[in-house]
């Protein structure tokens, strides 16, 4: 077995190409495939821990890409004869094929053959930010997760410190996807892995039919819809709209241990996270969906959205406002049609006014649809 196929277990895209020396240290063919596939994509955390890098060392490396070979990797500052064995090191740990039935108990959480397979490929392939933020796993735990990679089964997993049966629930509840993918192989038939973010909130994308459907791009309306299978994206902005695959839009909620947030009552800023994968490349309409619930002051709440740029419009400025708090908003603002739709989608709640407040955002929700840029 090549092994460079630690390439694919990590995530990274790369072809192996045959030996070349560096800093003393030999490397084979497979080798400096897969450590040049890992210098230019792997994430601070992945480099950091899996790979046990040096903080500094790590984000040298990141901030000098790209690498066409390792001579340049071996110019960055840090990167000394030992980081290049660390290197070689973490691509030679190659897993086997997969046991054909990984279902049973472990921590006493079950797993379905099914459950067993995404649960340890987001072990070896999610991101921090997702296994932090989305599945809502302590972060210790995920270091330790990234430290042991790659896990080869199921067992090992259950083995990893910290990894016992509140984790393992929170993982397969996390996982609990059918349509979720890290890439194209993971899809079936002409499917594609598509509106994965690029600012990890999530790891995975969806899989979608890229395939034209008859009807799609033609203009609509409120009185003129679109065939089925397609969705009219952009009535929020005007009376006309264009007819996109129904996949192309949808409501995202947060997890479910970040649905509420707090009104503060000093000048900090409370925030609540919606991690959207799966859509096309940029936005059209923008509905932000927000209710209250508590003793409040709403005259002193300002409520901002977020996209996953930064870029932000108001929902609701107290101080300024006049009518009742609205039940949901189209969003304008600074947000841009043009920029990334797939990623952590945010409110800002703060109390400007510093009222006395008991209570805060009780759900919230984001309609988004989408559009190829």
């Amino acid at each position: 077995m090549m092994k460079c196929v630690l390439v694919a277990v990590l995530g990274f895209a790369a072809l192996c190409a045959g030996d070349v020396t560096v800093k003393g240290v030999t490397f084979t063919p497979e080798e400096e495939t897969a450590t040049l596939a890992a210098a230019n994509q792997a994430t601070f955390y992945t480099l950091h821990y899996t790979f046990d890098i040096y903080d500094y060392k790590a984000t040298n490396i990141i901030n000098g890409r790209f690498y066409p070979d390792l001579v340049k990797l071996s110019q960055v500052s840090g990167v000394t004869t030992y980081v290049l064995n660390l290197f070689k090191t973490q691509v030679n740990k190659v897993c086997p094929p997969l046991p054909a039935d990984m279902s049973g108990t472990y921590s006493g959480v079950t797993f379905t053959n099914t459950q067993a397979v995404a649960a340890l490929k987001a072990g070896n392939l999610a991101s921090y930010r997702s296994l932090t933020e989305v599945a809502d796993i302590y972060d210790y735990k995920v270091e330790a997760v990234f430290r042991a990679r790659p896990l080869c089964t199921m067992a090992a997993l259950d083995a990893v410190q910290g990894m016992d049966y509140t984790p393992l629930t929170l993982l397969r509840a996390f996982t609990d996807a059918p349509d979720d993918c890290y890439s194209n192989s993971d899809c079936t038939g002409t499917d594609r892995c598509v509106g994965i973010p690029y600012d990890l909130i999530l790891s995975t994308g969806k899989c979608r039919s890229t395939a034209h459907i008859d009807g799609e791009g033609a203009q609509c309306s409120k009185d003129v819809p679109c065939k089925t299978g397609l969705y009219c994206a952009g009535l929020t902005m005007g009376a006309d709209g264009t007819c996109v695959p129904s996949w192309m839009a949808g409501t995202f909620v947060p997890p479910p241990h970040g649905v509420h947030v707090a009104v503060p009552s000093d000048d900090t800023t409370n925030v609540g996270i919606v991690p959207v994968s799966g859509l096309a490349s940029v936005p059209v309409d923008v509905v932000l969906a927000i209710t209250m619930q508590g003793t409040l002051d709403l005259s002193s709440v300002r409520i901002i959205g977020e996209d996953p740029n930064g870029a932000t419009a108001v929902y609701w400025d107290g101080p300024t406002a006049t009518g009742s708090f609205p039940k949901f908003v189209s969003l304008q603002g600074m947000i841009s049609r043009d920029d990334n739709v797939n990623g952590a989608w945010k409110i800002k709640v703060s109390n400007p006014g510093k009222a006395a407040q008991n209570g805060g955002v009780m759900t919230f929700s984001y309609f988004l649809s989408s559009r190829w840029d």
